[in-house]
């Protein structure tokens, strides 16, 4: 090999793996929503357990990790023990209508002014109580998302979960995302999992990754001819 083409490879390598390390580094891949699958507090082997202003059994506190509960109650579920059906992801789940009550929770978050951020979650509705909304409200200096949402399909032994998935552009630095329950009622509502928000890279961000990946792709390409050649001239 030259030492153009040495130098060319070396550059291309460096290239690559800057491109990878932004990418890696990049706070698109970090979740910016503390407890978004509700997993914490683990409630163990019981159906659910309730958190708000509501203070009658099963009250276990005014809030959990993450979340401020802005209004009434929500209960924490294991939908195995109560309805024989999985979470979304992992094995607790938040049905936002508690014991007693209505409820709503909200959670803020650092952004950066500016910035495009993705917002995604999974929900459901109760099974035992039917039809279930909820609003979804993004803000920061101002209004950033507005959402409602709706789900009347869940059943014991399946809660057949919808995605929701919107993006926004952050204002300030501080970002609020809240869900408050608009159609909900004995003891069950909404249920939510998997809520994360993370940033949306820029199109040069993945334009730099692209080309990083084809980069390494390349070089393994001349590794494997060279490695060919050398071996039909043994």
């Amino acid at each position: 090999m030259s030492i153009a083409m040495k130098t060319r490879t070396a550059s291309l390598a460096a290239i690559a793996l800057t491109a990878i390390a932004l990418g890696a580094a990049n706070p698109a891949r970090a979740d910016l929503i503390v407890n978004g699958g509700f997993e914490f507090p683990p409630i163990g082997d019981v159906f659910y357990q309730n958190y708000g202003t509501f203070t009658n059994n099963p009250y276990a506190g005014p809030s959990f990790q993450g979340w401020n509960i802005t209004s009434n109650n929500v209960d924490i579920v294991n939908p195995i023990v109560g309805w024989n059906a999985p979470a979304f992801q992992g094995a607790q789940i938040l049905d936002l209508v508690g014991y007693g009550s209505t409820g709503a929770i909200s959670q803020a978050f650092t952004t950066t002014p500016g910035q495009s951020y993705l917002l995604t979650f999974a929900y459901g509705n109760n099974p035992g109580s039917g039809p279930a909304g909820a609003s979804v409200t993004v803000f920061g200096s101002s209004s950033l998302l507005s959402a409602l949402v709706f789900h009347d399909t869940s059943t014991n032994g399946n809660l057949n979960w919808n995605v929701y998935s919107a993006s926004f552009i952050a204002n300030s630095e501080t970002t609020t995302l809240a869900f408050n329950t608009t159609l909900g009622g004995n003891n069950g509502g909404v249920l939510l999992d998997a809520v994360a928000v993370s940033a949306v890279p820029e199109p040069a961000t993945w334009a730099m990754m692209i080309f990083g990946f084809a980069g390494i792709a390349l070089m393994a390409y001349r590794r494997s001819r060279k490695s060919a050649a050398l071996a039909a001239s043994l």
